[in-house]
């Protein structure tokens, strides 16, 4: 599910040298929040928001392993997907997730208790933590599905809250363009609003504009910065038929770019 930023971007090889995608994240405007679905869980609480409305669930979410575990359920509702998105196993130890997005396409994952395998869209990635059923509630890991559905996950340590981002509505993938481009070759000279001196030394790109010049539309790119912790996270919505790009997700201050399965 994670892959280093310089080896794959939207299923094209390409490497970036001196950015610091925390220095990128004051360059980008904000995805209007009337576009945003934002649910904030405490841990420790059965109480939560989705988009400020005050809501109460029958079980508290609780970390194992550095991971927020929550009931399949509310973490369903905090990807604007219903009971009717919901498929349990048979034997009550596992469940599918589903979402249909704008074009009617449909974004699913897999998990089952006791495996640290997540299934998405055909592609199996290892999880550190596995699901757990305590009192017959099926408890998963929320960041590792939410980022499979399409949202960006975020932890404030100081006050024990989980932010769960996402869009209101999931855009379609998009078309891939014909011809397709393989290689892009940009500069401060050629690309001024793409790629700029840092402050701070060295380059900075702005990482949703690079985004675009491969064809991927804006609405197709979220991005947005959690008020309290100012991390700020990037998620794109990829390629038709593209492998590992339904989903990329990029946070400020990590190493990785979290991908969700197969185009």
């Amino acid at each position: 599910m994670k892959k280093l930023i310089v080896v794959v971007l939207l299923g094209l090889m390409l490497t970036i040298f001196s950015i610091s995608y925390s220095n990128v994240a004051a360059m980008a405007g904000q995805t209007p929040s009337n576009q945003l679905i934002v649910s904030k869980f405490k841990i420790g609480s059965t109480e939560y928001t989705i988009n400020g409305e005050k809501r109460t669930m029958d079980v508290a979410p609780y970390i194992e392993n550095g991971r927020t575990m929550m009931p399949v359920r509310f973490t369903a509702y905090a990807m604007n997907v219903d009971e009717s998105g919901i498929r349990a196993d048979r034997d009550g130890q596992g469940a599918t997730i589903n979402r249909t997005d704008s074009g009617g396409g449909k974004d699913g994952v897999y998990f089952k208790v006791g495996s640290k395998i997540v299934q998405s869209a055909g592609i199996f990635t290892e999880d550190r933590v596995a699901p757990e059923n305590r009192n017959n509630r099926i408890f998963v890991p929320m960041r590792t599905v939410a980022q499979a559905l399409g949202g960006a996950a975020f932890f404030n340590p100081n006050t024990q809250e989980v932010t769960i981002v996402t869009w209101k509505d999931v855009p379609a993938k998009t078309k891939k363009p014909s011809p397709q481009p393989t290689s892009l070759t940009i500069s401060k000279h050629t690309h001024p609003d793409v790629i700029m001196e840092s402050p701070n030394g060295g380059h900075m790109v702005d990482v949703a504009k690079y985004i675009q010049l491969w064809g991927i539309p804006q609405e197709n790119i979220l991005y947005y910065v959690e008020p309290a912790t100012q991390q700020a996270a990037l998620i794109v919505r990829g390629f038709e038929w593209a492998e590992g790009s339904t989903f990329m997700i990029m946070y400020t201050g990590e190493k990785f770019v979290w991908w969700a399965g197969r185009g």
